[in-house]
């Protein structure tokens, strides 16, 4: 680690103590049967969110690694984060500990999902330096990133992702171990491995489904808690129960996929009584930007707007970079907007501004970037989203929503990642 980022963690340590001390009297975070949970796992290097289920039903959302320390530096300079708790395990240990420690059921796990090969939800061996290799039986090599490594401690029953088990939808996939930096071959392996050491099973998502992804250990004590499979593999269920293929005009001129695995991002609305969350991947579409290699301009994210409908909390598209559109955000209209970031570039100002805007939809709201840097509250002084954006997350923080039966109300705690002490730096209540 060189001086200046020895600097920046030490700068951002200090401005927690000074901006964000804990509440004494805290209740314990530990999860309740009858509520229901969102972890948004702070890491510095990639996304992960694991959520417990009223009955204790268990999905680890995404479960990422990448090497921020490289990534894309010749074109964009150093752009890095505050890697926590260190550097000394990746980030996909980190998070397997964390679940270890909050999940009720251990290291058992019910659900892993992966929105979209992308290594900064699944893990890619072509982002970690220095990841470990292990040997499948058969001398097959099995790179330890992402879902793979957080499997050496952690045990999954079933697993969903936008393709298995033929992976042509939409196009074929190109064959090789390279596309997607890997990530396919990767996870393809994962389920191999995890199929003969623990019986885990593998399931496409089911666009339009609301009982794909359901309650596994007491089912008909929550009526009131759901899934709904709203979109993935470039497809929207509309709010008619039709399914919309954003992209079918394009299938017929290639052979085989070309779409950027953000537009193919799985996405679901959870509710639980009167809370509902949303949350979709990383869908781009604003600013003018290409999302697709062969040029065409992602609309997904507008289509989305058409299928939503208000929800209280909801993660930005794509960490709130270059993403949700006013229409979108329009929609959704939630209280709570957060974004895991890896990156200072993400939650750009562009996108913020839309997150904070009141034309699109009036009231109060919190924006919760994993952290909110002190370079970016710099360079962005004056923009009127930081009012929105709290000081508990101008350093790091993990985010943890709390629901009660009933969804009349939820809770939102800010924690402290800089170690395993789960120390709370902010805690606020809302109604649904």
């Amino acid at each position: 680690m060189n001086a200046t980022r020895r600097q920046f963690v030490a700068g951002a340590a200090s401005g927690l103590l000074a901006g964000c001390a804990g509440l004494p009297g805290e209740p314990s975070l530990a999860w309740r049967r009858g509520h229901f949970q969102i972890h948004v796992i702070y890491t510095g290097t990639a996304e992960s969110m694991f959520l417990i289920f009223p009955d204790s039903t268990s999905m680890l959302l995404d479960c990422g690694d990448s090497n921020p320390h490289t990534f894309e530096v010749k074109r964009f300079g150093p752009k890095e984060l505050p890697i926590l708790p260190s550097e000394e395990r990746f980030a996909s240990e980190w998070v397997a500990r964390y679940v270890a420690r909050v999940n009720p059921n251990g290291v058992n796990v019910d659900y892993m999902y992966l929105s979209h090969f992308h290594g900064d939800h699944s893990g890619m061996p072509g982002h970690s330096k220095g990841v470990r290799t292990d040997v499948l039986p058969g001398g097959e090599p099995y790179p330890l990133s992402g879902f793979a490594l957080a499997a050496e401690t952690l045990h999954f029953r079933h697993a969903i992702d936008r393709g298995w088990p033929t992976y042509d939808d939409p196009l074929p996939y190109p064959k090789g171990e390279k596309w997607m930096g890997g990530s396919l071959a990767l996870m393809r392996k994962v389920y191999r491995h995890l199929a003969a050491r623990d019986g885990l099973t593998v399931e496409k998502l089911r666009v339009g489904e609301r009982n794909q992804i359901r309650l596994l250990h007491d089912p008909d004590a929550y009526p009131d808690f759901g899934t709904f499979n709203l979109c993935g593999n470039g497809k929207v269920c509309l709010k008619d129960g039709t399914v919309y293929d954003v992209y079918a005009a394009e299938h017929a001129r290639h052979a085989t996929c070309v779409y950027n695995e953000n537009a193919m991002s799985l996405g679901n609305i959870f509710t639980y009584g009167k809370f509902r969350f949303y949350t979709a991947g990383d869908f781009t579409a604003s600013d003018g930007r290409k999302g697709t290699w062969e040029g065409q301009p992602l609309d997904i994210e507008r289509i989305l707007a058409k299928a939503c409908g208000p929800v209280n909390v909801a993660k930005a598209n794509h960490h709130a970079a270059w993403s949700c559109p006013n229409d979108l955000v329009a929609a959704l209209r939630p209280r709570v907007w957060f974004a895991p970031v890896w990156w200072q570039l993400q939650c750009d100002k562009k996108t913020m501004a839309r997150l904070a805007s009141r034309a699109s939809y009036p009231g109060d709201r919190l924006l919760m970037p994993g952290v909110m840097a002190p370079q970016r509250r710099e360079a962005d002084a004056g923009e009127g989203y930081l009012a929105d954006v709290p000081t508990c997350v101008h350093t790091p923080a993990h985010l943890v929503f709390d629901v009660p039966p009933g969804g009349e109300t939820y809770s939102l705690a800010c924690l402290d990642p800089s170690d395993e002490t789960m120390r709370v730096k902010a805690r606020y209540v809302f109604e649904s």
